[in-house]
């Protein structure tokens, strides 16, 4: 039985949608965009794909969505069991893969039922939308009772499931089930704004709109509602750059790892020096890169990806800047429920003196005058901004302030006291700049430009025509100036539709990759890479496992640069497509295409894994694993290759970013004989290499506690006999400790070490040990402080280091004994931690920073300093949007809680 989440962020219950379906893929994009757009956080898809098409491969998703293979599952019924067995909710919803949900479907049904404690939720009607004949029915059976409730509307707790599960049948066991629990507790919604379900040739039960219980609909409000939900619903987030580079990574990951998923996020060069080496590996489908010919501003920058790029919503963020992660959520929920224009919010404001101030929107009572009330950094309706003209009137300052005294005056903004947004002063910023700052003449100037401009505006207002607002703002505008944000606009659009870039101007390269690309191949974002890879490694012996399009690029590879390529295919239908499409290409005699057909290969803990059989006995450089399928699995892959791998090997592994391929390799990891990276291209890639000679850096910050510090390096001392320990060390003696700097020394664990006569802040010190263990080379950094016994073996290091390998959004794994006790609220943040277990750790995208001891990449750990304190290092951590693991049971005690130096020090 599958473990019930019960303890969730802000106390909302885990909710498991579940989705059996068979050749949909359209449907089931759809219905994962719609997911994803969810208001509710705490939620998780469960897929159950039983067609031809292998979904985790070519469908988008996340590691909130799992997606399953079983084609021993028959009847729906039994379809839906399998998939509420794994379910980790405590509720679960039906998530029918041909309907259309509303963004706040979850979040009304689970808000509705546990008001009530009901047992099941759902609608006792449903609206149906027919796209072939574009009609629009509601349909209501009006029974007597208890009644009935839609089967693609429901929701039920899993233990009500536990009890009485789903008849084994293809018709009507939603039905079925519904009666079966006809004695418990009901939440009926009355609601039609939830749900619109599909009529279509394919449904499991036709629908008959001619009966007495279907009445028609007005189609225009469901076409609006599903394009609402679909198309309408995005967000275009506008970020211009100008001369801060250092900031902007920090700015995009902010936008790009928001709750709410569906938004564009354009990078606008305002005609600065280049920026985009700081976020070129960056590579999500929503970032658009775009070179301004020359600079215009910010508000010009804006303008141009308003007017270009077709979105339902706009939002700005300033590139030295970033945004809480349910910036855009909350916005957006505020807007629709007040049915404003625009909504600002409260802002964190971070003074050059290390200070922070919240500051709060608050709309002044007279219309009379143009004020400053409240940051930009809101959510605007798209359309209501267009039809004012948009965010520039041939102003280079102030006119933010202007557009929200526009919307003050029209009666249609919002207020949001939730701080959500952090601005930073500095120095050289339009507010601080001596030519353009507070007090500035040509701020002055501008002011009283604005406010004239406004008083015109006032007078357009009362007529109720936006068209000579409109109008009012172009004419602000010269004839040269509305040319070139034609010209730029033009540009945009382009770069939009191809998501290709200048590679002389971006340092990117283009995707000159052209094929027949489908769903049987690596992504062309990362064959891109891997060619430009091999070019650089040159190997003699490539292996592919599954073929695809990927062998054709490489088997042009091998023609133009030499080796040789060995392709491994166990399906006879791809075997045979992929033989002539060589042929066609007259590619054939570069490759050596094996048919091999799977054989089950043991593993070490008695299971078994399929492998390609008749394998090439030979030496392999560079391998590339992209079989076989999922549903089949892969962990046999290495051990069935690993006689067969050159000593200096370089193995990519396709698909890493579905969970199956990220167990695989941290199995894989556990021998330690292994370096894995993580590359954000197409669908994810490990890159698995020979483990270096000197992977870990050990650094220790000890002074004034020679005792602990003998315990400490007596217990860590065993490691040195495990051939896996390729580590340097580093140790920073605190207060001129005589004693303590022998104890470093005897110990031959530490190359190195800093003797500092006075005690230095923990954050200093700390500082200090990451730059010199950066100096040694090594990859990962240890960190210990001296009052920590090491109560386990080093396995479970290695463990640690598998968990970095293959979640790249785990910037920490504490080592601490699991049981020793630790915050439950987020030191920045504020909030609850939440933990998900794993085999051997657990994960939490809420847990905050914590110096020792932890295991972290050194280029990972570089961006968080320097510190002067743990908590300088926390506000970095959670900056950076990185998460947590925690070791268990963990490798560490705590031996000097009493005598705890950075207590003593109040440090």
């Amino acid at each position: 039985m599958a473990q019930v989440h019960r303890g969730t962020e802000n106390n909302h219950p885990l909710v498991s949608c579940i989705m059996p379906t068979c050749d949909r893929l359209e449907m089931v994009q759809n219905a994962i965009d719609l997911f994803h757009r969810q208001d509710y956080a705490n939620k998780e898809l469960l897929i159950l794909d039983s067609g031809c098409d292998e979904l985790a491969s070519v469908v988008n998703h996340s590691q909130n969505v799992r997606i399953f293979a079983d084609t021993d599952v028959r009847s729906l019924g039994e379809m839906r069991n399998y998939l509420c067995k794994r379910a980790k909710g405590e509720w679960i919803a039906i998530w029918d893969d041909d309907d259309w949900h509303a963004p706040n479907r979850l979040s009304v049904q689970v808000h509705e039922a546990e008001s009530v404690q009901a047992d099941l939720c759902g609608m006792d009607h449903l609206v149906y939308w027919d796209p072939a004949t574009r009609n629009a029915f509601r349909y209501a059976p009006q029974l007597g009772g208890q009644g009935w409730l839609a089967g693609g509307s429901l929701l039920f707790r899993k233990s009500v499931w536990e009890q009485t599960p789903f008849v084994s049948v293809s018709v009507g066991e939603d039905t079925l089930f519904v009666a079966a629990h006809g004695d418990r507790r009901w939440c009926v919604i009355k609601r039609d704004d939830l749900y619109v379900a599909r009529i279509h040739a394919g449904n499991t039960s036709p629908k008959r709109t001619w009966g007495r219980l279907w009445k028609p609909y007005p189609a225009a409000v469901v076409q609006q509602r599903i394009k609402r939900w679909t198309v309408d619903a995005k967000v275009l987030v506008s970020i211009p750059v100008y001369n801060c580079p250092t900031t902007l990574r920090r700015a995009v990951e902010s936008i790009l790892s928001q709750s709410y998923r569906n938004l564009i996020c354009v990078v606008s060069n305002d005609g600065g020096p280049q920026p985009w080496s700081e976020i070129a590996d960056i590579d999500d489908a929503r970032l658009i890169r775009f070179d301004m010919e020359r600079n215009r501003g910010r508000y010009f920058a804006d303008q141009v990806a308003l007017q270009s790029i077709e979105s339902a919503y706009f939002a700005v963020q300033d590139a030295d800047d970033w945004s809480d992660p349910d910036r855009i959520k909350t916005l957006m929920n505020v807007l629709e429920d007040e049915q404003a224009d625009v909504v600002v919010c409260a802002t964190h404001h971070h003074r050059m003196d290390g200070s922070t101030q919240v500051q709060k929107p608050r709309l002044p009572a007279s219309h009379q005058s143009m004020t400053h009330f409240a940051d930009h950094f809101g959510l605007f309706r798209t359309q209501a901004l267009l039809d004012v003209g948009g965010y520039y009137a041939g102003f280079r300052l102030g006119f933010d302030t202007y557009l929200l005294n526009l919307f003050r005056h029209l009666g249609r903004i919002a207020v949001c006291d939730q701080p959500l947004y952090h601005r930073v002063h500095r120095p050289g910023s339009l507010v601080y700049n001596a030519a353009t700052g507070l007090g500035s003449q040509a701020r002055r100037q501008t002011a009283s430009a604005l406010s004239k401009l406004l008083e015109q505006a006032k007078l357009r207002m009362a007529s109720g025509d936006r068209e000579q607002l409109k109008q009012l703002h172009r004419g602000r505008m010269t004839s040269a100036e509305l040319d070139d944000l034609e010209q730029e606009c033009n540009r945009l659009a382009e770069v939009a539709t191809t998501r290709k870039f200048d590679a002389h101007r971006s340092g990117i390269p283009r995707n000159d990759i052209t094929g027949p690309w489908d769903d049987w191949c690596l992504s062309s974002a990362t064959m891109e890479v891997l060619l430009a890879r091999l070019k650089e490694r040159r190997p003699q012996s490539i292996l592919e496992l599954g073929s695809g399009y990927s062998t054709l690029e490489l088997a042009q590879y091998v023609r133009e640069h030499g080796g040789s390529l060995v392709t491994l295919e166990h399906d006879k239908v791809y075997y045979q497509r992929t033989k002539q499409r060589l042929l066609e290409r007259d590619l054939a005699a570069n490759v050596e295409l094996v048919y091999a057909p799977l054989q089950d290969l043991r593993l070490a803990d008695g299971s078994f894994s399929p492998m390609y059989g008749n394998i090439p006995q030979r030496r392999y450089d560079h391998v590339v694993i992209d079989g076989p399928p999922q549903r089949l699995g892969r962990a046999a892959t290495f051990w069935a290759l690993k006689p067969f791998l050159s000593e200096d090997f370089e193995i990519w592994l396709d698909d890493a970013n579905r969970d199956h391929e990220k167990e695989c390799v941290r199995r894989w990891c556990a021998a330690g004989d292994l370096d894995v990276t993580y590359r954000n291209i197409g669908k994810g890639a490990f890159v698995l290499t020979p483990v270096s000679k000197t992977w870990l850096v050990l650094t220790l910050l000890t002074g004034g506690r020679p005792d602990l510090l003998a315990q400490t390096l007596e217990s860590i001392k065993i490691w040195r006999q495990d051939a896996r320990f390729k580590a340097m060390g580093v140790a920073l003696v605190n207060g001129g400790d005589r004693e303590s700097r022998g104890l470093v020394q005897r110990s031959e664990l530490f190359q190195e070490y800093l003797l500092e006569d006075a005690y230095l802040p923990i954050g200093i010190a700390y500082t200090k040990l990451v730059n010199a263990a950066a100096s040694l080379g090594g990859r990962y950094q240890l960190h210990l402080e001296d009052d920590w016994q090491c109560t386990d073996t080093f396995d479970q290091l290695i463990t640690a280091k598998s968990v970095l390998e293959v979640y790249p959004s785990v910037g920490q794994v504490r080592l601490r004994a699991s049981h020793e006790s630790v915050l439950r609220r987020h030191m920045v943040s504020g909030r609850d931690i939440e933990w998900q277990r794993r085999d051997g750790f657990m994960l939490s995208e809420s847990a905050h920073f914590t110096f020792n001891p932890s295991l972290v990449r050194l280029e990972d750990v570089r961006k968080i300093i320097p510190a002067q304190g743990e908590s300088d290092a926390q506000v970095h951590f959670y900056q950076r949007g990185y998460h947590s693991a925690q070791l268990t049971p963990g490798l560490f005690e705590h031996l000097g809680e009493q005598t705890s130096l950075r207590k003593a020090l109040h440090r």
